[in-house]
């Protein structure tokens, strides 16, 4: 079985998600969608990973952070 071979360096790519645009994060996820779909499934139907599987699924955390901020404080009614 083969390993494994991953380039990625995860603190620059999130250092540069963080650094985008909303405009700029869609169209970065778009992109990698585009490269993940065709190679998505590999012989027997096994889900593949690849850096733009990885990239892909950073710029989709990104964006959740940035929608849905937990440390958001709530305002209280008095």
């Amino acid at each position: 079985m083969r390993e494994l071979e991953l380039s990625v360096d995860l603190d620059a790519l999130r250092a540069r998600l963080k650094a985008m645009s909303d405009d700029e994060l869609v169209k970065f996820g778009k992109e990698m969608t585009g490269l993940v779909h065709p190679l998505a499934f590999g012989i027997y139907s096994k889900p593949k990973i690849s850096a733009f599987s990885i990239q892909l699924s950073e710029a989709r955390s990104e964006w959740r952070r940035r929608r849905h901020p937990r440390n958001r404080k709530i305002r209280q009614r008095c």
